[in-house]
C-alpha cells in the first residue's frame, strides 16, 4: 500500500441460520425432573425460587436440578448438554 492508499475491512459474514425443530410440550410436570438455570444477573435467582416455589404447589416434581453459570456473558455449553441429558424440562432466568 502507498500512503494515499487506505485498506477498508468490511468485517461482517453471511449469517448462518439453520432450522431446528421445536422441543414438543409436556403435558404436565409430574414426576418430571425440572432443571433451573440462573445466568448470575441480579433478582434471577429470585425469580428462580418463586417459580420453583409456585410449580411444586402446583405438581409434584421428581426432582429440580439448580445451575448457575459462572457469569452472565459465559457460555452455558456444558450446563445445556448437562440438562439435555438429565431434566424433562428447562427454565432459564435472566434478571436485572
Amino acid at each position: 500500500m502507498t500512503p494515499e492508499t487506505v485498506a477498508v475491512l468490511y468485517p461482517t459474514a453471511r449469517a448462518k441460520a439453520r432450522d431446528v425443530p421445536i422441543a414438543p410440550r409436556l403435558d404436565d410436570l409430574n414426576g418430571k425432573v425440572l432443571g433451573l438455570l440462573w445466568n448470575t444477573k441480579p433478582n434471577g435467582d429470585i425469580l428462580l425460587r418463586r417459580i420453583q416455589e409456585r410449580l411444586a404447589e402446583r405438581f409434584k416434581l421428581s426432582n429440580t436440578v439448580w445451575r448457575q453459570k459462572p457469569g452472565a456473558a459465559m457460555s452455558a455449553g456444558n450446563i445445556i448438554k448437562e440438562f439435555s441429558e438429565t431434566v424433562d424440562a428447562v427454565i432459564n432466568a435472566l434478571g436485572d
